[in-house]
């Protein structure tokens, strides 16, 4: 979703919560950057006791918009080892895969701040979702057309945040077999996006005319508006709370005074 953002307001090429295209390697300290970031995440995990956490990232630097983490997954351990299952884009196509993924590579897309934020759940919720993780139930709300701006519920596009949200919805329920059910559920437990407004001058300007980003997706009223309903980070916790899921939120910090917010 921020991805989006970015775009938008810097015209920047490179895709949060996707994979870059760029032929060179992640160099020495950012490489060594995203290893303290996920040994730091690993601690706090370990020293919590849970087996299974929501994980969000900072990407870029969002503030003014009021939004801090772009991208987030599911961290699960397993055999004693922690690893995150996510939805990326692949080189700013227009599809998608699910990643396993250890927490150092969770931070290896060179982000403004190597800041993260974790959630556990309820007994009751943590081991629904647990077990849906484990017998990777996941795929059955996984859509591999992607875009960035991909409207909630729609079943032609999914991006990062809304598999996660769908994923998440049925945690108290047995997990929907199609994206079509997952949406009835967040429906019925009355989930609400963020808007997020994009004017057709910015959609331009911000060069968003490309395969991650089918604006197509949403009708036509929406289009003239600007004004896009879009899954979040910020909305995911924000529904979680709502629902009493939650039982811990923490803030992994990296040395600088934290961002606040989601």
């Amino acid at each position: 979703m921020l991805a989006l953002l970015l775009a938008l307001l810097s015209c920047s090429v490179q895709a949060l919560a996707g994979r870059t295209c760029e032929a060179k390697p992640i160099d020495a300290r950012d490489r060594e950057a995203a290893a303290r970031a996920g040994a730091r995440l690993k601690t706090a995990l370990d020293a919590s006791g849970a087996e299974v956490a929501m994980v969000a990232r900072v990407g870029q630097d969002l503030r003014k918009h009021g939004l801090v983490y772009s991208h987030a997954g599911f961290a699960l351990k397993t055999a004693g080892r922690w690893k995150v299952i996510h939805l990326l884009n692949d080189c700013g196509s227009d599809r998608g895969a699910l990643f396993e993924e250890g927490l150092t590579e969770f931070f290896t897309d060179t982000p403004f701040r190597y800041q993260a934020k974790w959630v556990s759940f309820n007994p009751s919720v943590a081991a629904a979702l647990r077990a849906a993780l484990i017998a990777h139930q996941g795929k059955a709300v996984f859509e591999p057309r992607y875009s960035v701006i991909a409207r909630v519920g729609s079943p032609r596009r999914q991006n990062s945040t809304a598999w996660a949200l769908e994923v998440l919805s049925a945690a108290n329920h047995p997990l929907p077999d199609s994206r079509k059910e997952a949406s009835l559920v967040l429906e019925s437990l009355r989930y609400q996006p963020d808007i997020i407004h994009i004017g057709y001058g910015k959609r331009i300007a911000g060069g968003l005319f490309r395969a991650n980003a089918v604006f197509t997706d949403h009708p036509l009223s929406t289009r003239l508006s600007g004004n896009y309903p879009v899954s979040t980070v910020r909305s995911i916790f924000r529904f979680a709370r709502q629902q009493n899921w939650l039982t811990l939120e923490q803030t992994v910090e990296d040395g600088l005074p934290p961002l606040p917010g989601d």
